[in-house]
């Protein structure tokens, strides 16, 4: 996914964002169908034409209430921007440790050949690796946040209010309650819960998830 296209996204977000709230006129309605529109055409050329996006997308603007729909619409781009995103950061990811390997391989290659040369050389071949280092040590940083980012992305759980519709993000509370239900689980299937009540952003539905640990499940032989 190159930045142009992120670009894009972030464009039609934004531009979808002056649309609210919802007129009922000739000028607006056909501003909204446009962005529609190029909306579905950028889910479709990002994801494909049988996406998961496009389809929500699809069914926000054709059932429920008119003055919604901007604001589910625009909460479906902005998920499909974040996906994107996490797409392209573990892409750059793999692009930087394959790129390191390829360095290691020219370094020992390098310093094979160093052994036969004079001391001037070896001195020479000292200050490259040494660059090499930094610059390694710079590359070590800038994997570290990317698995730190794609990590955070990765616990996301996305839920629909089960009143108006709209979709929404829930993160686990920590590390430990990593499992998520819309039912509060049993006892013999977790160890421990932590309810957490959301209010839906449009409507302010209350929305109970219940986080909770599992229990190690025993075989018996």
């Amino acid at each position: 996914m190159s930045s142009a296209e992120l670009q894009r996204f972030d464009e039609l977000i934004k531009f979808g964002k002056t649309l609210l709230p919802y007129q009922n006129n000739l000028e607006y309605l056909a501003k909204k169908d446009k962005w529609e529109a190029q909306c579905q055409a950028v889910l479709e050329r990002a994801f494909g034409k049988d996406n998961i996006y496009l389809k929500k997308f699809q069914a926000v603007f054709t059932y429920g209430n008119p003055e919604a729909h901007m604001t589910h619409g625009i909460s479906l781009m902005e998920g499909a921007k974040e996906e994107l995103d996490f797409r392209s950061k573990s892409d750059k990811l793999d692009k930087i440790e394959n790129e390191i390997k390829e360095e290691k391989a020219e370094a020992k290659r390098r310093a094979a050949v160093a052994e036969t040369k004079q001391w001037g050389s070896v001195i020479e071949v000292i200050d490259i690796l040494r660059e090499e280092l930094k610059r390694r040590s710079k590359v070590d940083q800038d994997i570290s946040e990317i698995r730190k980012e794609i990590g955070e992305v990765s616990k996301r759980r996305i839920f629909s209010c089960p009143k108006c519709g709209n979709p929404y993000e829930a993160y686990p509370p920590d590390d430990l309650h990593e499992t998520v239900a819309l039912q509060e689980p049993s006892k013999k299937d977790a160890e421990s819960v932590i309810k957490i009540v959301h209010d839906c952003l449009t409507c302010k539905h209350p929305i109970i998830l219940y986080w909770y640990t599992q229990k190690p499940a025993f075989a018996f032989g």
